[in-house]
């Protein structure tokens, strides 16, 4: 932090000045803007404090019943910026000369967008891409875009973490992600799907031109996005001009058709407390909200602004808008530049070449997740460093457990560290870059340091403690559980209430938290503790002074669970582990009854009638009898979530697929994937913790027991008969009260594709428009959601329950 420049010498003076060294002039400039605003005389707003904002604070402090102290502190910040907010509707303020400000900014937080692009782009110095990474277009990515065009992402090219002057002038369908620094990009006609995402840092998005009615622009980082950064998106004058010329359109999005006129923008992660959209228009433009719902729409003239992922905190998009006029020249030497830059121009410009521009020589710089300090520093005893640690015993260590696959070379600029299925004890440290961590199975330990807004924890199964000592940003993500019945538990560090930006919360999206099992545990301070239920009912919202914790699709209508589950504790680790290991109910497999061919007689559709086909008689008993089997043709980590990816061959594949803790020897990895490939696979299954995708072919699945909450496999819309069954043996297997077993299935999109559940004695079935098939047997509810391909339109998850058959084991013909 920049330290305030001293101009006075008085001792008060002075004392304040030390006390307030961790705030910027910037952040000082606020605070004494706020304070004037609300009537307290705090000087000249010059970034300085001084004695007038000291006496400023103290009266502030007095007419809010609190000792009138005088001292620039993160309370007196979030207190003079609440109440500002509640006079002024918004956070903070920007002033630009010789433009219509529509909404409110900070001063000197984001540029003006001033000048063309031509003159900004005048002399500059342009950074190549550290590294590309090519993509093929699924047919998925051409039906959620512009109607009869393809759309979707190509290439990705990635930059570094330094400040960096960016050009994507190809018309392509190349995705840019920025990564940290405060980057300036500059846009020329990019393609369908060509996703700008500046990701970290304060970053500002030039759109120069636009040939494509269909546009997405991610100032921030994260999905949903969490950053505090001011970012500045403008849109110029060419850009403007080229959308009215663009006419009537129509684009697909969230499963339905939209007519727009001109061209629309999609902007996840915009925030108008600090980020900035900047309309330098050649005509008067006035932005409008025109709708306000789940994604705010604002139409500007002839271009329409979708907001999405927005932080539940932010304020109406509208308040970040301001209007500037721009020129008619500004407009043609915009277009002219756009028509030399598509010509090739950029190398006589700039020096570089359109191989270059595009990422198809090496930039020289490491790519994304490469290693770039060296080896890490672990303790000599990695696991007892961990359960008698607090935040501060391992501040030194860059490590604990080494992963298995660590610090990949991987999609969208992401780092992928993996664990396998042992109790690890795991130590992370953000770097900027989005990391996936995946923890695999077993009883983890896993430490968070610096944990970035657009970062991913995944403890997977078993009792696994995650320590969230400190975050970079604003927000993260960590799931839990991973349908297990094991016992988790959550511990958020002091460090991670402290230091947030004025105006803003911690954002924490916590996944599979299971009030049964799970516990939450906050550090001690004085905060009150809500809850809420949120999303229709599907999300609760945990808050807990200025953070706020979201228990995605927790679906918890009774708060008092969860509230029995959110404990007042500290460190060090030993301190959770037996009461964890006392809550953990694993789950047993019960095995499936016998098949009795008679009993086919009694089986039938869903909705009445007989059968189709004959009984598959595949029973879970063969299966275990099996001595051959066939093997894989690769087995190798995936970039993705999965622990490992395994593929097949084209020919009639039988598979077995058990957890390691069945079959330590030819047993998968919790989180695996399996491809089995071309050809009529026979596929047996005895663990949850996969997804299955039996590819072409006519393909048989047996579903023989699941040591999971959840399971999902996918069948192949290929003409080919695909069946899946569910044996008896899943439906009998325990599961704790409140709680239910989910199976997914896709691709049922052929007419003679069919799901055959063997129903045992006593056991219920029925259809449910949204859950699917529900089976309660015991008492015991499993799901089962049957749907097509995610390829079809319309992508409803549900098909016609003709497709299942029940089969009642034990009845009588």
């Amino acid at each position: 932090m920049a330290q305030s420049t001293p101009d006075r010498g008085s001792t008060e003076a002075h004392l304040l000045r030390i006390q307030a060294v961790q705030y910027t002039p910037e952040q000082i400039g606020n605070l004494q803007a706020w304070l004037a605003d609300l009537g307290y005389e705090s000087g000249v707003v010059d970034g300085i404090a001084d004695r007038d904002l000291a006496a400023a604070i103290g009266a502030f402090e007095a007419d809010q019943g609190l000792p009138p102290l005088g001292m620039v502190t993160d309370e007196v910040f979030s207190l003079v910026a609440q109440e500002w907010q509640g006079r002024t509707g918004t956070l903070q303020r920007m002033t630009t000369a010789a433009a219509d400000t529509v909404g409110a900014g900070s001063a000197g937080a984001n540029p003006a967008g001033g000048e063309s692009c031509a003159a900004l782009l005048a002399g500059l110095t342009l950074t190549p891409p550290a590294s590309r990474m090519d993509f093929e277009l699924s047919q998925a990515d051409i039906n959620s875009g512009l109607l009869g065009d393809e759309v979707g992402t190509t290439a990705q090219l990635f930059y570094t973490n330094e400040a960096d002057n960016i050009l994507i002038a190809d018309e392509s369908q190349n995705g840019v992600s920025a990564r940290d620094g405060d980057d300036t990009i500059f846009v020329f006609n990019p393609g369908l799907g060509a996703a700008i995402s500046a990701d970290g840092g304060g970053d500002t998005i030039h759109i120069c031109s636009l040939s494509k009615a269909l546009n997405m622009v991610a100032p921030a980082e994260g999905m949903p996005v969490f950053d505090s950064m001011p970012d500045t998106i403008v849109i110029h004058a060419a850009a403007f001009a080229a959308a009215s010329a663009m006419g009537h359109n129509q684009v697909q999005w969230l499963e339905s058709v939209h007519k727009i006129d001109g061209a629309q923008i999609l902007i996840p992660g915009f925030d108008a407390r600090t980020d900035r959209i900047i309309l330098r228009s050649p005509e008067p433009v006035t932005p409008q909200i025109i709708d306000d719902g789940f994604t705010a729409v604002v139409r500007a003239g002839p271009i329409e602004f979708r907001f999405l992922y927005s932080s539940p905190d932010a304020p109406s998009p509208l308040e970040g808008f301001i209007v500037e006029t721009a020129t008619t020249e500004d407009v043609g030497a915009d277009q002219a530049l756009t028509q030399t830059l598509l010509a090739g121009g950029a190398e006589e410009m700039f020096g570089l070449s359109a191989a270059q521009l595009a990422g198809l020589e090496a930039g020289g710089v490491p790519e994304p997740g490469e290693t770039e300090t060296g080896v890490a520093i672990r303790p000599d005893d990695p696991a007892r460093a961990s359960a008698e640690g607090t935040c501060e015993t391992l501040a030194g260590y860059t490590g604990l457990d080494p992963a298995e696959d660590n610090i990949t070379t991987a999609s969208y600029g992401s780092r992928y560290s993996t664990w396998r299925d042992s109790d690890d004890a795991i130590l992370l440290r953000g770097d900027g870059d989005q990391h996936f961590l995946v923890a695999g199975g077993g009883d983890d330990q896993i430490w968070l340091y610096d944990m970035s807004a657009d970062s991913y924890i995944m403890a997977g199964p078993g009792a696994d403690l995650v320590v969230l000592c400190s975050m970079e940003d604003v927000g993260g993500t960590v799931g839990l559980g991973n349908g297990d019945q094991d016992a988790d538990t959550l511990v958020i560090g002091p460090d991670v209430l402290r230091d947030i930006p004025a105006g803003f919360t911690r954002q924490l999206i916590l996944m599979e938290f299971q009030p049964e099992f799970d516990r939450l545990i906050l550090p001690a301070g004085d905060y009150a503790l809500e809850i809420d239920v949120q999303n229709l009912g599907l999300d609760n919202v945990i808050t807990y002074g200025p953070l706020r914790i979201t228990l995605l699709l927790s679906n918890l209508q009774d708060e008092s669970r969860l509230r029995a589950a959110v404990r007042i504790g500290a460190l060090p680790v030993r301190l959770y582990l037996d009461d964890m290991a006392a809550r953990s109910v694993p789950i047993l497999p019960a095995p499936a009854l016998p098949v009795d061919p008679a009993s086919w007689a009694a089986a039938h559709r869903l909705s009445g009638g007989p059968p189709p086909g004959a009984a598959p008689m595949q029973t879970c008993d063969h299966a275990r009898m099996l001595q051959t089997v066939s093997a894989p043709v690769e087995e190798a980590p995936e970039h993705s979530l999965s622990a490992l990816f395994l593929t097949y061959g084209d020919g009639d594949d039988t598979v077995v697929l058990r957890s390691v803790d069945d079959d330590p020897v030819n047993g998968i990895l919790t989180g695996s994937e399996i491809a089995t490939g071309a050809g009529d696979d026979m596929v047996h299954v005895f663990t949850g913790h996969a997804a299955v995708d039996p590819g072409p072919g006519a393909d048989t699945v047996l579903v023989c027991a699941l040591d999971a909450l959840v399971f999902a496999l996918s069948a192949a819309a290929d003409g080919e008969p695909d069946t899946i069954i569910v044996d008896s043996g899943v439906f009998l297997t325990p599961v704790v009260e409140h709680l239910y077993r989910n199976i997914a299935t896709t691709g049922f999109g052929d007419p003679t594709d069919r799901l055959v559940v063997r129903l045992p004695p006593g056991a219920a079935a029925k259809w449910d428009e949204i859950f699917g098939l529900i089976v309660v047997a015991n008492g015991y509810e499993t799901r089962i959601s049957v749907g097509p391909t995610p390829d079809d339109l319309p992508p409803r998850h549900h098909i016609d329950p003709d497709k299942i058959v029940i089969w009642p084991l034990g009845a009588s013909p």
